[in-house]
C-alpha cells in the first residue's frame, strides 16, 4: 500500500512510508487561489486522486495519463511530477521518468521522496555517479528513514566509497530494525576497509540472527580467509552453498579457501562446476589453482 491522504499522495519507487500532516501542508493549494479557480482545482484534485488510485492498483499507464492531465491544470506541481516520473519508471520507461523527476526536484529541492526516486532511477539506469547527489540530499532531508539511508549506503558500496559506506551503515544500524541485508552489507564495507575484527563480529551476529542468509555466510567466510582462518572460512562458505547451490561467488570463495588450506583436489571440483556456470569466475580461479604452473619469462 502507498501512503496517501485526501490532500496528496506521493509515490516511491521502492520504499513506502507515511507522511505527517506537516509534510502535506506545502502541497495544499493556497486559499487565495481557491477563491479564484474552484472548478480547476476540483478537476486537478480529481486527476491527482485518480492517479493515486491507479498507482495503488498497478494501473501505471492510467496513472501517467491522470498525472499529465493534472499538470495541464497545475504545471508547476512538484509532487505530481514526482508521481508521474515514478509511474513511468514502474512501467519500465526509465529514460522518460528522468525528466519528470528532475523537474520535481527543480521545483521543490526539499522533496525527499523525489530526490530518492531520482537516485533510484539513476541506479537502475546504471548511472550510479549521478545517483549519488540526490541520494545524499534525500538522506539530509530525512536522515532517520531507513530505506532512504540504505540507498545511499549501497551506492557508496557500489562506487567503492568504502569509508563513507562504513559510516553510513553504522548510522543506519543505530535506528533500523535488524535486517540481514543491512548487516551483511555493513560487514562487507568493514571487510573492504580492512576492519576484519569488527567485520567478523558483525557477520557472526548476522549469521546467528539470520541462519539462512547465504550472503552473510559467504562474506563472513571472506573475512575469515583474510584472517587466515581457512578451516573456519570453509565451514561458513559451505553453509552459504547449502542455502543456495547456485551462489557462484561463494563457490569461487570456497575453492580459494580450499586452496589456502592445501586442498587443490576440492578446489578443482568447484573449478569444473564454474566452467559451465560462470566462465569469468572460472578463469580467475584457474589462475589461482595453477599459479605455480605459470612460467614467467624475464625480458633481457
Amino acid at each position: 500500500m502507498y501512503a496517501h491522504s485526501k490532500q496528496i499522495c506521493l509515490f516511491f519507487l521502492i520504499v513506502i512510508f507515511p507522511f505527517s500532516t506537516a509534510a502535506l501542508v506545502s502541497a495544499q493549494i493556497p486559499s487565495a487561489q481557491v477563491a479564484g479557480a474552484k472548478e480547476s482545482i476540483k478537476d486537478f484534485s480529481e486527476h491527482r486522486n485518480q492517479a493515486c488510485g491507479f498507482e495503488e492498483t498497478g494501473r501505471f499507464e492510467e496513472a501517467v495519463e491522470s498525472c499529465e492531465q493534472a499538470l495541464l491544470l497545475k504545471p508547476d506541481d512538484a509532487e505530481i511530477y514526482n508521481n508521474l516520473g515514478t509511474a513511468r519508471a514502474r512501467m519500465g520507461r526509465l529514460e522518460e521518468a528522468l525528466p519528470a523527476l528532475l523537474r520535481s526536484v527543480e521545483l521543490k529541492p526539499d522533496l525527499a521522496v523525489a530526490q530518492y526516486n531520482l537516485s533510484t532511477v539513476y541506479r537502475h539506469l546504471r548511472r550510479k555517479g549521478e545517483a549519488l547527489q540526490p541520494a545524499r540530499k534525500a538522506v539530509n532531508l530525512l536522515p532517520q528513514d531507513a530505506k532512504i539511508r540504505l540507498n545511499l549506503c549501497e551506492l557508496n558500496l557500489e562506487l567503492e566509497i568504502n569509508k563513507e559506506a562504513v559510516t553510513c551503515f553504522e548510522s543506519l544500524t543505530k535506528f533500523a530494525e535488524p535486517d540481514a541485508r543491512i548487516q551483511t552489507f555493513y560487514g562487507l564495507a568493514l571487510v573492504r576497509t580492512k576492519n576484519l575484527k569488527k567485520a567478523i563480529t558483525v557477520l557472526r551476529e548476522t549469521t546467528q540472527l539470520f541462519p539462512n542468509h547465504a550472503a552473510a555466510h559467504n562474506i563472513l567466510g571472506v573475512a575469515l580467509i583474510n584472517k587466515k582462518k581457512y578451516k573456519e572460512a570453509i565451514q561458513f562458505i559451505r553453509r552459504a552453498l547449502e542455502i543456495n547451490p547456485n551462489f557462484e561467488p561463494a563457490r569461487f570463495n570456497l575453492a580459494v579457501a580450499q586452496m589456502k588450506n592445501n586442498n587443490r583436489a576440492s578446489a578443482l571440483k568447484h573449478y569444473r562446476i564454474l566452467q559451465n556456470a560462470n566462465s569469468s569466475l572460472a578463469v580467475k580461479l584457474y589462475k589461482i589453482i595453477f599459479s605455480d604452473k605459470v612460467l614467467f619469462v624475464e625480458k633481457k
